[in-house]
């Protein structure tokens, strides 16, 4: 009889070991689906200027290409009593060619308008992210861009000018598209 407690004992320890080893597995194979899971996800890429980058939206389709970063003291000027830019900024000027591939904006009363900040977004050398001026006037070639909000209907390639308020010595801009990044020098307005 006292083998009895012994083996009830023994049997006990290999239950919990057997408990033991399955919820190991299981938290095991949670891990591995997780993992799996975020292996999934889109890896980040950088691209190079005037590459076109696709990037997918809730409205439709978009190609972005990035062709430079300009500060521009002629756009300072004009803007610099509306829009309050102290002496220690200027008006950058983010140049874009944009292919809208299927974008349309269902709930607009202009369809063929196009927020860009639901497909990209640019940061600044230390990584803070600039918001769009809300005025804008056509840069060049570029149209203009107010609040990053422009129109180019489906089908349509077009180039955008998004300006946004920046310090003076501003030597870089990282361009957002998705999960690709562009990184523009930023050159100065001849």
């Amino acid at each position: 009889m006292k083998k009895l407690p012994i083996i009830a004992t023994a049997g006990c320890l290999a239950l919990s070991l057997a408990l033991c080893g399955c919820g190991g597995q299981a938290s095991s194979s949670s891990t591995s689906s997780t993992t799996q899971a975020a292996s999934t996800q889109a890896e980040p890429t950088t691209a190079a200027l005037d590459t076109p980058i696709k990037a997918s939206t809730k409205s439709g389709d978009l190609e972005i290409s990035v062709e430079g970063f300009v500060n521009s003291p002629r756009m300072r000027e004009q803007f610099a009593t509306s829009d309050k830019i102290t002496d220690s900024k200027t008006v950058g000027v983010l140049e874009l060619v944009v292919k809208n591939v299927s974008f349309q904006e269902k709930n607009s009363s202009d369809p063929d308008y196009i927020p860009l900040d639901d497909a990209m977004y640019a940061t600044d050398s230390k990584g803070i992210s600039m918001d769009p001026m809300n005025s804008a006037i056509d840069y060049g070639e570029y149209a203009a861009a107010a609040g990053a909000y422009f129109k180019c209907p489906q089908g349509q390639t077009k180039r955008a000018a998004v300006l946004y308020v920046v310090d003076n010595d501003l030597a870089q801009v990282t361009v957002h598209v998705g999960n690709t990044t562009v990184a523009v020098p930023v050159t100065q307005e001849q």
